[in-house]
């Protein structure tokens, strides 16, 4: 403490607890406390408040608008710089903060410390014969599926775009497949992924404070230990920001907040061994979460051909490390079992091969927002299947019926029930389950937890 007799003005200026500028910062603090989701008021000293680092702090509909007019005057009107987030420019993807002097890494008070490992930017190389593993897969995809189920007149659309834009010759296209997130394809794995793409300024301001939004709405929704750390990749290059250290698109929130709620609702432990199946798992996003947090597990990701070629590079990228396999790597006959993964962490498969997984082999089956897209018969012969292989949990974040679906041509005359699509209520339940998430999410659909008994 300080010897009151030899106390200065000036030293009672700078070091005194109730100095004015202490005062001053307590005053702010209050503003602090309305603004925000998770700032108190608390302190050892009464009335001496301590403003909060930024990092720390998740911002109400009051302090997103404050953002939002920062924002306005440092990229529309820009009278000040932009300290607000980073455009996802190859520049700014690796995110490194040097102390010349050191030549040292450091934290500050816009950033977590240290940088959780799915914010950080790791380079990796794919090689060619990956590549043409890739393609073969794909024409395999459809050479030895023994499923003769019809697809959405919207994704046979897709699919023959696809092929168009990715192949040359039946050869992969490895510069396109590379910046995928950019590809001109009007499909949500894109546009989710890229949210500022084809827009102009005005547009990519209000996909911006929207991205920003949603972020501080997720304190309410999501893990604290998710919510600080989730990312996207930072190995591509799609039309997006980084804010706090983390690479941000709607897919990514979305994600977080599946990963987030699968932890609440299972017993599932993130140091635990455990098989997980990712059904309709797009490119690998909530794969890719599955993998980091819950390090040792190891998963299946099944999707429509044109998908498994995404998810495959995807993951490959990512898990340069992880011995992965998808179809071309297979022989005809397969079956995967338990022993299957004594030498591979990853199986990146086509729709058809879920039935080649045997009984009560998955621990985690999980499946967002795609079982509501399908047919009627695809979808029961996916529950067929899901009951059959499920030990323990069923994860589905879905419509509760399909009459929105995408299925068949909805802008034409009443579809027959068979055209309506799969929602939640068709799902047929075999044998016993308990209820542990049964919930009106914030993603509009309804999303349900089940364990198996």
């Amino acid at each position: 403490m300080f010897n009151k007799d030899k106390l200065t003005k000036k030293d009672y200026l700078k070091k005194r607890y109730y100095r004015l500028s202490a005062l001053g910062e307590s005053f702010f603090c209050f503003f602090y406390n309305f603004i925000t989701l998770n700032y108190k008021l608390s302190s050892y000293k009464i009335l001496l408040y301590k403003l909060p680092i930024p990092s720390t702090v998740y911002y109400n509909k009051f302090g997103v608008l404050l953002i939002s007019i920062r924002f306005f005057f440092s990229y529309i009107i820009p009278i000040k710089k932009n300290t607000i987030f980073k455009f996802s420019t190859k520049e700014n993807l690796v995110c490194k903060v040097e102390d010349k002097k050191s030549k040292r890494n450091f934290g500050n008070d816009e950033q977590v410390w240290p940088i959780p490992a799915l914010c950080k930017y790791i380079e990796t190389t794919i090689n060619d014969k990956f590549i043409n593993e890739i393609s073969k897969s794909y024409f395999l995809s459809f050479k030895n599926s023994e499923l003769n189920l019809k697809n959405s007149i919207w994704w046979e659309k897709f699919s023959i775009k696809f092929q168009k834009i990715f192949f040359y010759k039946k050869k992969l296209k490895k510069k396109i497949i590379e910046k995928f997130f950019k590809t001109d394809i009007p499909i949500d794995i894109f546009n989710a992924s890229s949210p500022l793409t084809n827009k102009n300024k005005i547009e990519k301001y209000f996909a911006i404070l929207n991205l920003i939004a949603n972020y501080h709405n997720l304190y309410n929704h999501i893990r604290s230990d998710i919510l600080i750390s989730f990312s996207e990749s930072k190995l591509f290059e799609a039309d997006s920001i980084i804010y706090r250290n983390q690479y941000l698109n709607e897919r990514a929130l979305r994600c977080a907040y599946y990963l987030s709620q699968i932890k609440q609702y299972s017993e599932l432990s993130y140091n635990q061994k455990f098989i997980f199946l990712d059904l309709g798992g797009g490119y690998g996003l909530l794969t890719r979460y599955l993998l980091s947090y819950f390090y040792n597990s190891k998963g299946i990701l099944i999707e429509l051909p044109e998908t498994c070629i995404l998810a495959s590079y995807y993951l490959k990228k990512n898990f340069p490390k992880k011995k992965i396999k998808i179809l071309s790597n297979l022989n005809k006959n397969f079956t995967i079992n338990q022993k299957s993964f004594e030498d591979t962490d990853i199986f990146i498969l086509p729709t058809w091969s879920i039935s080649k997984l045997s009984d009560n082999l998955i621990d985690l089956v999980v499946n967002t927002a795609s079982l509501g897209e399908l047919s009627k018969e695809y979808g029961e012969y996916y529950l067929r299947n899901i009951n059959r292989i499920a030990k323990r949990y069923f994860y589905s974040h879905n419509r509760t019926s399909a009459k929105n679906s995408i299925w068949g041509d909805i802008k034409s005359a009443k579809l027959t029930e068979e055209k309506k699509g799969y929602g939640h209520y068709n799902y047929n339940f075999e044998g016993l389950w308990n209820i542990n998430l049964y919930n009106s999410s914030p993603g509009w659909h309804l999303e349900f937890l089940g364990e198996k008994i």
